[in-house]
């Protein structure tokens, strides 16, 4: 089977590729940044013919000067070349010049929001993508000095403007080394490696082969992504579907930048097929071929292009901006402006997020997820199979999750990959593209459009019913009653003939007196009751397709993406080629209520820094004990040291005799005499009081009588 020529226009490489561009933005101490130099003529009058003011501001981001090294990412809105119908396209007159058009150029400083708003696109204008690496030197480190220096720092940007998306995370590489070896000379007048990247970047785009080209890498892996956001990932991505105001915020350009590229990269195709990104205004024609016949499935493109991929979540009226300065809130806040992915590292926006965003992710703040619509919040609720399968993706992440190396599973297996991810992800997404497809495909055969909740209320009155039937099939109530009561109490509480089966027309009694919704919904049971498996009934892929949640659905439904994809696949059964069911379809059952609150005892712990502040508790117990055994030791040891110092102040018996017997020879002694030993005692010490005693002794010896 040949390949569709549809599918090289949706998933192959572009025609009339755009040679990439560099140029040079700096940061003007009285003017702010401006664009110093583009190293091609070409750049120059690209630069002069599309209204590209803000580039230096979109290239040196807000917070970039406290980086050593930061990137931003940027849309650029490229006007047509070649003169038209409409008469408005910027053509060469005979000596080559350029001959200017209705669209603005680029304006004064004063009009750069003004300009931007105003501005319209044209059948024929395209999108361009630019990558930005800035950093910084110190002025004294220069060679030559421009008089423009005054201040103590220098900073640059070194910009590169492609035609598409693809293979940004190979240029991020290379833009970062060249503008680090060019900030490493000291000289900003030598610019021989920018046009050596410049060369080597016109060649490669010339000699690349596109066809190959897989979904691209942007250094913020899939891996990092489902491991931070968890179950928040397919939140986002179903976001995305819905094409609402999403806003990115965090204090490092580089990772909002890199976070929304990732997410996009999920949905299969689309990262090829940014071209209608840039301006509100801009939208590719549908192309249907309904005569299409099955595709070939060892082709991935033709899959995916009989499939109606990619999703064209921009198009008319959305707007993707990686990152927007404050200069494009006008754009952002215009009325034709109904959805868009950007992002931002001003705070400014935080202030006023009800007005800006119904999703905010705001990196710094533990990659938080703030929904400000309550009807965003019902049509994001996750359906029990939706956790399912979210949670077996992060599962697998988890267990192969390496610190070291982040982007890598432990082990090098297939299962937690990037690659499984992607796989993942592109299988949900198809299934619920042919899910929405059957149900269009059944509402043509039925006659009659019917929304899916409503379709939500007749299954779950359906599955009511069939619990009610199989209640009412196998209840004791329905037993017949003895006529007479048992004598005994103990064959009162038990029948006297075995229990014996409902009859058919007692089922039917049951079934009538059913809801008249739930009757409707209930196909009748002519055959003798048994036991129902609810999950392994007939296959309805209508169902099935509820899985993933009947308000996302409903939502979705309404939306410009889902409209263009049921238009395009119109007259194909891709149903056929791609099973209408969740992937992992299914209700809620105990298996999810147990892994539910781990996951919830989990989310707790890291809202609560449970894990640090135990850490930290245990930390300072552990120091609290040391020090109450310390303390405990030195009291011990002071008690211990009173005791033997008491111990031998303390007179011997032999002494206290002696002592005694001193008293008793000697007898009571005058106060004065008293004092008169105490003083001289004092005076003396111990020999004065010796000698005392001595004299007195002696004067007891001479006074006793002899005896007869």
């Amino acid at each position: 089977m040949t390949p569709s020529p549809n599918a090289a226009s949706q998933l192959g490489p572009k025609t009339n590729p755009f040679q990439p561009q560099v140029c040079v933005v700096d940061f003007h101490h009285a003017r702010g940044p401006e664009v110093e130099f583009w190293l091609t003529e070409e750049g120059n009058r690209l630069y002069g013919k599309n209204d590209w003011s803000l580039l230096p501001f979109m290239a040196l981001s807000d917070g970039a000067h406290a980086r050593v090294e930061e990137y931003s990412w940027f849309t650029l809105l490229d006007r047509a070349r070649t003169g038209g119908a409409e008469g408005n396209r910027v053509a060469d007159d005979s000596e080559g010049n350029q001959v200017a058009d209705d669209h603005p150029a680029g304006g004064e400083e004063g009009t750069l929001a003004t300009n931007t708003t105003k501005a319209t696109a044209k059948p024929g204008d395209k999108t361009l993508f630019g990558i930005a690496c800035t950093r910084q030197t110190r002025s004294d480190a220069l060679k030559n000095k421009s008089a423009d220096v005054t201040r103590s720092s220098v900073q640059k940007s070194v910009v590169v403007v492609v035609g598409d998306a693809t293979g940004l995370a190979e240029l991020k590489t290379r833009l970062g080394f060249v503008t680090e070896t060019w900030f490493g000379q000291n000289d900003f007048a030598d610019v021989e490696i920018l046009k050596a990247f410049q060369d080597s970047l016109i060649k490669a785009d010339d000699g690349e082969d596109k066809e190959n080209i897989n979904e691209p890498y942007f250094g913020l892996s899939l891996r990092e992504v489902i491991h931070d956001f968890r179950h928040q990932t397919l939140v986002l991505v179903k976001a995305l579907l819905l094409q609402r105001k999403i806003l990115f915020f965090g204090s490092s350009c580089e990772q909002v930048c890199l976070l929304q590229f990732a997410l996009l990269s999920l949905i299969p195709g689309l990262m090829a097929h940014l071209e209608d990104c840039a301006h509100p205004d801009l939208e590719t024609p549908i192309e249907t071929q309904p005569e299409l016949g099955a595709p070939n499935a060892s082709d991935r493109a033709e899959l995916l292009s009989y499939m109606g991929q990619p999703l064209r979540i921009f198009g008319k009226g959305s707007v993707f901006m990686p990152y927007a300065p404050l200069q494009h809130l006008d754009l952002l806040a215009d009325y034709d402006t109904k959805s868009y992915v950007v992002g931002s590292t001003n705070s400014l926006l935080l202030q006023q997020k009800e007005h800006y965003a119904d999703l905010l992710v705001n990196l710094d703040d533990n990659s938080s997820i703030s929904i400000q619509s309550s009807s965003l919040r019902q049509a994001l609720q996750l359906s029990a199979a939706d956790r399912r399968w979210i949670d077996a993706l992060t599962e697998k992440v988890v267990e192969t999750w390496d610190e070291k190396n982040p982007s890598q599973p432990r082990g090098m297996g297939f299962q937690g990959s990037e690659g499984s991810i992607r796989l993942a992800f592109e299988e949900y997404i198809l299934s619920l593209c042919s899910s929405m497809a059957y149900q269009q495909f059944r509402e043509a055969v039925a006659g009659e459009q019917k929304s899916f909740d409503a379709i939500s209320r007749a299954v779950k009155a359906r599955r009511s019913a069939e619990k009610e039937v199989m209640r009412a099939e196998f209840d004791e109530s329905t037993l017949p009653k003895e006529e007479e009561e048992a004598e005994d109490e103990d064959e009162a509480k038990l029948p006297k003939t075995p229990p014996q089966r409902p009859s058919l027309t007692g089922a039917r009694r049951e079934r009538s007196s059913i809801s008249s919704d739930s009757a409707n919904a209930l196909t009748l049971i002519s055959s003798p009751p048994k036991k129902v498996d609810l999950v392994a009934q007939a296959y309805d892929p209508a169902d099935n397709a509820l899985d993933f949640s009947p308000h996302f659905l409903s939502a979705w439904q309404s939306t410009v993406n889902c409209q263009r994809l049921l238009l395009q696949v119109q007259g194909r059964r891709i149903f056929d080629v791609v099973e209408p069911r969740h992937p992992t379809a299914g209700g809620f059952n105990i298996d999810d209520l147990n892994r539910r609150l781990v996951q919830n005892l989990g989310d707790l712990r890291k809202q609560y820094n449970v894990d640090e502040r135990y850490a930290m508790a245990r930390g300072r117990a552990g120091e609290a004990l040391q020090a109450s055994r310390e303390r405990w030791a030195r009291w011990w040891s002071d008690l211990e040291e009173r005791r033997r110092n008491k111990e031998n102040d303390e007179p011997s018996p032999q002494a206290n005799q002696s002592s005694s017997l001193m008293v008793e020879l000697t007898g009571p002694v005058s106060v004065s005499a008293s004092a008169s030993a105490s003083g001289t005692t004092n005076a003396s010490g111990s020999a004065g009081w010796t000698t005392t005693l001595r004299e007195r002794a002696s004067k007891v010896q001479l006074q006793r009588p002899e005896p007869t």
